[in-house]
């Protein structure tokens, strides 16, 4: 839940590593795959159209050749016309054999020496080409648009004689264009699921990468005060192995800090608890010997000082030794019975106020994972908190269940500004500052929530008229 939060945020403000990678991967590859593409769609449309020349070309030769034999197969001493009219059967037979293969409409025309022996009659009007391809417009007309067309003309001579024999085929440029572009789409529309497949494979292969940032992102989101654990730098990839290292000097240094921060906090309250202790010890020698009415006034502030010096310094002490551990070990415990021992050891107090305990719990057994030293100070603090600014013959509401822990008084309450703050260690509200306190209970309940996992809340009075506190035995209950 931690991680997706993070995830949140960074998405929210911050631009995506995935998605930076996939756009500097892909802008290349398409650009390669367009080039490529471009490339060999030109390519096969020069190919195609050399072949369509080709095919051009043989079909010329082949009735070039077809005409030749006739020629010498029936001499020239035939009938003109007899020969004129069985040979133009043949070749319209032939003509429509080639068509038929090219695919293309063609036309054709025939010339033996200056004489035209068959032409289409749609190519009556074209010009004479020159031996080999030509281009050339044939221009419109009214009804007509101009149209472009391709010839190939070839020439051989009679073997009887030096007599040349023409042919000459026309096609269509457009309708060879339209076919050329049909082939190409044929070919090429497959092309355009390709960057969709790159997308894919080039989005499976970033996360694959990106996996190994995840883990130490998840294993960095992990750690925390109570947690200072190295992450392990053995398996890491070269990339990852210096942003590994210097997590790890930072934790080095956060622990080193930390340790201080103890060390200075325990010697400190070892170093103070001595002349505390002192100090009462005179106070009670002085209020032994003397009876001026005066004096004892004064030595009742001396001693609620004392008291209240005492009381910080044993906050202190519990919160160095709670903070030594750097992990705690759990064991099952039943919180019912655990909030009835706290208020055992609290019923001088209750007594002493008159409070009225109501105590709601689903069933007599709740049990919990916890460690039960801190998590006896945490629910300790929590009810010395709730007697200490109940209002006297007030009640004290505690329900328990499965999930939280909830405790009201009938006190002052806290304003909704100094709801984010009273966690914060030494911070006392206005309307509690009359009262004796250090400051340090709530900070301890803090760190013993965060240390579970748990979370806590100021909430809304529900029952009562003061502090309401909610502890949810689940980090992600809202």
């Amino acid at each position: 839940m931690r991680i997706q939060r993070l995830m949140s945020r960074a998405s929210s403000g911050n631009r995506s590593l995935t998605r930076r990678l996939l756009i500097q991967l892909l802008i290349p590859v398409l650009l390669l795959i367009s080039i490529a593409g471009c490339v060999a769609i030109f390519v096969a449309s020069q190919s195609i159209n050399t072949l369509f020349d080709q095919q051009l070309k043989n079909n010329a030769e082949i009735l070039l050749s077809f005409l030749q034999y006739e020629y010498a197969e029936e001499g020239q001493n035939n009938s003109a016309a007899e020969s004129g009219d069985d040979l133009s059967e043949e070749l319209v037979e032939i003509a429509s054999e080639i068509e038929s293969r090219q695919g293309l409409s063609i036309l054709y025309r025939l010339r033996v020496g200056n004489t035209v022996l068959y032409t289409a009659s749609q190519a009556r009007s074209f010009p004479s080409c020159s031996p080999g391809f030509n281009d050339f417009e044939k221009q419109g007309t009214a009804d007509l648009p101009s149209m472009m067309w391709r010839c190939y003309r070839t020439t051989r001579s009679l073997l009887q004689s030096d007599t040349p024999l023409d042919v000459e085929f026309f096609e269509h440029v457009t309708e060879r264009q339209e076919a050329i572009k049909s082939l190409l789409l044929a070919t090429f529309s497959p092309i355009v699921l390709l960057p969709f497949v790159v997308l894919l494979v080039a989005w499976w292969v970033v996360l694959r990468g990106m996996k190994s940032l995840t883990v130490v992102s998840r294993a960095v989101s992990e750690r925390s005060v109570n947690n200072l654990n190295r992450i392990p730098c053995a398996g890491q990839h070269t990339e990852l192995l210096p942003i590994v290292q210097s997590v790890n000097k930072l934790l080095a240094g956060i622990e080193l800090g930390v340790l201080r921060e103890k060390q200075f906090t325990d010697d400190a309250a070892h170093e103070l608890r001595t002349p505390i202790t002192s100090i009462k010890m005179l106070e009670q020698l002085i209020r032994r010997e003397n009876t001026d009415p005066a004096i004892t006034g004064y030595l009742d502030s001396l001693k609620d000082s004392a008291d209240h010096s005492s009381l910080l310094i044993d906050q202190l002490l519990k919160l160095a030794r709670l903070q030594s551990t750097q992990s705690i070990e759990k064991t099952s415990l039943d919180l019912y019975e655990l909030v009835n021992a706290q208020l055992g050891l609290l019923s001088p107090l209750i007594t002493n106020k008159k409070l009225v305990v109501q105590f709601d719990c689903d069933g007599r057994s709740i049990d919990i994972d916890a460690h039960e030293p801190s998590l006896s100070l945490m629910i300790n603090n929590l009810l010395t908190n709730a007697i200490k600014f109940n209002d006297r013959q007030g009640t004290l509401y505690i329900s328990l269940n499965s999930t939280s822990l909830r405790i009201e008084d009938d006190g002052p309450g806290i304003k909704t500004e100094d709801a984010t703050r009273v966690f914060d260690r030494f911070f006392r509200a206005a309307n509690t500052r009359a009262m004796q306190g250090t400051g340090l209970g709530l900070s301890l309940v803090k760190w013993v929530v965060d240390i579970h996992g748990f979370t806590i809340k100021v909430e809304a009075p529900s029952k009562g008229t003061g502090a309401n506190f909610v502890v949810y035995f689940n980090a992600e209950q809202d």
